[in-house]
């Protein structure tokens, strides 16, 4: 089961938790990704509701990561970003969340979290310019249920190789 929405998030957990069925994480595999990458300050560009219910801010306390988050008047500017591109604005959307990357970047982030899928829609420059600095949430997700499939498809294709 796999979540591809970060505010959503918030009830993983409790949606998980008694799951029959195998389950991946968006938090996990971005976790698994800065440390693989040796990330030590991540910029957190999201949803006000996923800033404010701490989804990466607490996996990042955990860690010890440290993280840089937007000061109201940027978030309010993300989230105009984000409702520019959700009503089909692109360029509106690509000039105010590009304005908050490059801030997150200023202020020591070493990459930046697109921690909502309208996000990567308009930094898409910044991603194939700099993305050593990008992390997009829903790329690092796909990847992850990518690698479960192959190492399930492996595990089963052993598995008849030795029955045969």
């Amino acid at each position: 089961m796999v979540i591809p929405c970060n505010t959503a998030h918030y009830w993983y957990d409790a949606l998980t938790k008694n799951a029959d069925v195998h389950t991946i994480s968006i938090v996990k595999s971005v976790l698994k990704k800065v440390k693989a990458t040796n990330k030590q300050k991540v910029g957190i560009l999201a949803t006000t509701a996923t800033l404010n219910m701490g989804i990466y801010q607490n996996a990042f306390k955990q860690h010890k990561i440290d993280f840089v988050e937007p000061n109201p008047q940027q978030q309010a500017d993300i989230m105009d970003g984000i409702t520019a591109v959700k009503a089909g604005d692109l360029n509106t959307g690509r000039n105010l969340l590009s304005k908050a990357y490059d801030l997150m970047l200023a202020q020591g982030a070493d990459c930046v979290l697109f921690g909502c899928t309208e996000i990567p829609l308009v930094l898409d420059e910044q991603a194939n310019q700099s993305p050593d600095t990008c992390l997009d949430t829903i790329a690092i997700l796909a990847q992850e249920c990518v690698n479960w499939a192959y190492a399930d498809y492996k595990k089963s294709a052993h598995s008849l190789s030795n029955v045969a």
